[in-house]
């Protein structure tokens, strides 16, 4: 009987830490207008055709104006001698701060540091070794509400080429 004493602590502990992290878990899980906000910005500049999952039915609408941008970067890129990819850049130090918020609507504030990534490991290499030119990124985007979920339906991002 000794001997279960002093498992008994042990196992309570681990069974505490389990139930603290499915707990973590379920609130990371929520969506918020800043994840939201953060998951527009990094496809946006990753140049990813999901972005548009992002975007209220407001900007659907009007015309395609993210892949009308996304086609434009690219043939400049092409112009210059890079490759489509050069427009890509990574993210990094992302803040992003709720500047305003309500039931249907939000603003956030998004302030990061870019680098260009042309293949995903590119733009870490840069960093690691203080290479290239740091972009940085200090933005405001209007999130509304629509069946659920946040989007993005005001933005100001401009692509480097």
């Amino acid at each position: 009987m000794d001997r279960f004493r002093n498992v008994i602590p042990l196992t309570l502990v681990v069974l505490l830490g389990v139930l603290v992290q499915v707990g973590l878990l379920a609130v990371e899980t929520k969506e918020t207008p800043t994840r939201a906000a953060v998951a527009f910005t990094e496809a946006f500049y990753k140049l990813s055709p999901g972005v548009a999952d992002h975007l209220c039915r407001d900007l659907l609408e009007e015309d395609n104006r993210i892949e009308e941008r996304f086609y434009q970067a690219a043939t400049e890129a092409r112009r210059k001698g890079f490759s489509d990819a050069y427009p890509r850049m990574q993210l990094f130090h992302l803040e992003a701060v709720v500047l305003a918020e309500d039931e249907t609507s939000a603003q956030v504030k998004l302030e990061a540091s870019m680098k260009r990534a042309i293949h995903p490991a590119f733009a870490y290499f840069l960093r690691m070794w203080n290479m290239g030119a740091t972009y940085h990124l200090d933005e405001v985007v209007d999130m509304v509400k629509e069946e659920g979920r946040w989007k993005v339906c005001g933005y100001d991002y401009a692509l480097i080429i």
